[in-house]
């Protein structure tokens, strides 16, 4: 709970603007005296619910494909905007990407910017199965690669701020609409409990930011899942032409639904091959920084 004495404020951003997100980090600089301890980046949107299921170019108010806008593009604006109250922090500041095991589905060919426009998951004006597919674990994987280039560049000139990117496992949020809401709310991880396990981990262990500490999930099933996933070559290229990557994450996902509560633990692991790729971090960092310019 907050100290005694404490408050809680809020501040109301249309995430799907990023005109909205710029006025709210301008509100949230100012309200706490131009110094901020901890970003959570944690918007989820995902194309599950009958809302999206037949909608044509679903796009944010800047012409985004709208899960990316959402779950990424918002995300990063935040960031750079606040990044300079971050620095201003005396706490161990952190940058928290809640994103997803879901990110293993997408090899992040589809965030590779394209000469001379955005990346294929930014566009709005693709409707195939596998862009509406692979939207989410999409906008999940681009966060890791932001935080990882963040981390990375913020070390070369001696910033005390990391960014760390989590899985919270199934948790009972309203991600995939009323239905899977009341699905999730019986039998994933309680939003106010076990579903936070990661965050607080991300925000509070010491001695996080190495190579082998900027990942953290929270069940076993998880890990075993995603080294059984490389062990078996479903993260290799023909696994994603061929879709048997997607299928397994979503089995995978599917089994994990309701045992994932027997084997919850807190571990810093390994995220996807394709996270570590520089070459993307550094691509989709860039084009993603000039997305956003006119707001900087």
């Amino acid at each position: 709970g907050a100290e005694k004495g404490g408050r809680i404020e809020t501040f109301v951003a249309d995430l799907s603007d990023l005109n909205a997100v710029s006025r709210a980090a301008d509100e949230i600089v100012e309200a706490f005296g131009g110094r901020v301890d901890f970003l959570i980046n944690n918007a989820g949107l995902a194309y599950l619910t009958p809302d999206f299921a037949h909608a044509q170019n679903i796009s944010t108010a800047q012409g985004y494909d709208m899960v990316f806008g959402v779950n990424y593009l918002s995300h990063f604006l935040l960031t750079q905007k606040l990044l300079p109250a971050l620095e201003k922090s005396n706490l161990s500041p952190r940058i928290i990407q809640v994103s997803s095991s879901f990110h293993f589905l997408t090899d992040g060919a589809d965030l590779r910017p394209e000469k001379g426009g955005p990346p294929l998951s930014a566009r709005d004006d693709v409707n195939t199965f596998f862009h509406r597919l692979r939207a989410y674990p999409s906008s999940k994987l681009a966060q890791i690669l932001h935080a990882r280039y963040l981390t990375r560049e913020l070390q070369k000139v001696g910033s005390n701020v990391i960014a760390l990117s989590i899985c919270p496992g199934w948790v009972g949020t309203h991600v995939g609409g009323e239905v899977n809401r009341h699905t999730l709310e019986r039998v994933a991880f309680p939003a106010d409990g076990f579903g936070l396990s990661t965050i607080l981990e991300a925000m509070f262990r010491p001695g996080v930011g190495r190579p082998d500490m900027n990942f953290v999930m929270n069940n076993l099933m998880l890990k075993f899942i995603s080294t059984s996933m490389n062990n078996l070559g479903l993260t290799r290229p023909w696994a994603s032409v061929t879709g048997a990557r997607d299928l397994a994450t979503w089995a995978a996902a599917v089994i994990c639904l309701y045992p994932q509560k027997f084997f919850g633990a807190v571990q810093w692991t390994e995220s996807s091959p394709e996270s570590y790729d520089e070459e993307i971090q550094e691509s989709l960092y860039k084009w993603s920084n000039g997305a956003v310019s006119e707001w900087l």
